[in-house]
């Protein structure tokens, strides 16, 4: 009868550990990879020269490198929001 209650109890919990071990939860984690255009490990946020091509970005007449200059690319700085919309067009300033 004691050999069940205990099977019994240690089964629960052993559920109990399995669900908390579950890989699903994110909770505190931000999964969200950092934008790198240039792939030289620095976020573009704080990257002096998010393409990777030796310029300064405020140097740079094509800053995100996407062969479109500055004046006319509506993201100069390629993070996915628009110039005018953006605090930093010219990157991180």
């Amino acid at each position: 009868m004691h050999i069940r209650k205990y099977l019994s109890i240690f089964l629960i919990g052993f559920v109990f550990v399995i669900a908390g071990c579950s890989g699903s939860s994110n909770s505190g984690v931000n999964k969200d990879p950092i934008e790198d255009i240039d792939g030289d490990g620095i976020a573009d946020i704080v990257d002096p020269d998010i393409d990777g091509d030796g310029i300064p970005n405020k140097d740079d007449p094509d800053i995100d490198g996407d062969g479109e200059p500055n004046g006319v690319d509506p993201d100069a700085d390629g993070d996915g929001t628009a110039d005018a919309e953006d605090d930093t067009p010219g990157g991180f300033e």
